[in-house]
């Protein structure tokens, strides 16, 4: 969960550090995304998705994380962008 101290606007969701799988915002299904076969690495939300109080973001991995994410316990994250980066 997490929420906004402004009024919230379009957003991407940075999934360039996770595997193959689907995410769910506030119960909607904002689509697919697999890094390694490009070129769903980013998700855009649009900012009525988004609450200015809590959000929740659920997200169905379907392969493993990548080893930086994944090694020692480290918590994955995920970044919210107001732009989308270039990828490789």
């Amino acid at each position: 969960m997490f929420s906004f101290i402004s009024a919230p606007a379009d957003t991407f969701i940075d999934l360039s550090n996770w595997g193959k799988g689907v995410a769910w915002l506030n119960g909607f299904n904002l689509g697919r995304y697999w890094s390694t076969a490009g070129p769903q690495m980013y998700l855009y939300v649009p900012a009525p998705l988004l609450s200015s109080g809590k959000n929740t973001l659920v997200f169905l991995e379907l392969e493993k994380l990548s080893s930086d994410c994944a090694s020692g316990g480290t918590p994955c994250t995920i970044n919210l962008l107001d732009h989308p980066l270039n990828y490789k």
